[in-house]
């Protein structure tokens, strides 16, 4: 999720980065939307590998905050196709300012999708976005759904509960209203039993309202250069695999 700017206007600068894999470069705010180290190795794993989506069997349910320019959906759908084909992926994103389509072909995302319609799956509901707030395409047992609006504002299907929920707006400076406890308390309820939530950030404050939302904490090495990074879970033993965090220590 994006600070709310006009898509129209906003200068991005496509970049290469160190995985040869490309992100953009927000002139006017001075972000990158993905690591420099590697665009597509941090999406892969931050979010897929640190969410154990890959174990899961036959059905994957996503909830991402903050589509982007969409690398962390094209990744997972690629690894879904690879991993279960007679499965389902349903992958439910939102994104309060979407990117305008056409801007996506210059992250030359053809040189690595073995599947080009996972490409065509993502510039649909973009194209969707421009006069829609809640769009939806599907290819083969692959949904992807994407609400244009601000998280609050999301009504989620009830009995719909996510294995892996990616927490990926822009960090606290530039998004504060994507890590206070009100977002987390959101996607706790959105969280199944047994679900992970993986983000980037690992800022004291981010973990203290993640406590306060009733889940439990663990820290893995950051991608790239990032030192830490944060899981979270309804129930503790889903990440036995992490350092657990001592969660009174972040409720104080």
């Amino acid at each position: 999720m994006r600070p709310k700017e006009n898509p129209m206007t906003v200068q991005l600068v496509p970049i290469q980065t160190g995985d040869g894999s490309y992100t953009f470069y927000n002139v006017h705010e001075n972000i990158y939307f993905r690591s420099l180290q590697g665009a597509r190795e941090e999406a892969r794993y931050v979010f897929l590998e640190g969410t154990h989506l890959l174990a899961q069997k036959p059905d994957w349910q996503v909830l991402e905050l903050g589509l982007g320019p969409g690398m962390n959906f094209l990744v997972t759908a690629e690894a879904f196709l690879d991993k279960q084909p007679g499965g389902c992926l349903r992958y439910h994103v939102v994104e309060n300012a979407p990117l305008e389509a056409a801007r996506l072909n210059q992250l030359h995302y053809s040189q690595w999708l073995k599947e080009p319609q996972l490409f065509e799956l993502l510039k649909s509901v973009l194209e969707q976005a421009k006069t829609n707030s809640h769009c939806q395409a599907q290819f083969q047992n692959i949904e992807l759904v994407l609400y244009h609006c601000s998280w609050d504002q999301v009504a989620l299907p009830p009995k719909l509960k996510f294995q892996a929920l990616y927490h990926d707006p822009f960090g606290p400076a530039a998004n504060p209203e994507g890590w206070n406890q009100a977002c987390f308390d959101w996607e706790a309820q959105a969280l199944s039993e047994t679900g992970i939530l993986a983000t980037y950030g690992a800022a004291t404050a981010v973990r203290k309202a993640m406590a306060k939302a009733g889940l439990h904490l663990a820290s893995r090495k950051g991608s790239g250069n990032k030192r830490e990074m944060t899981l979270a879970a309804k129930n503790a033993e889903v990440l036995s695999d992490y350092n657990l965090l001592l969660r009174e220590k972040y409720l104080k």
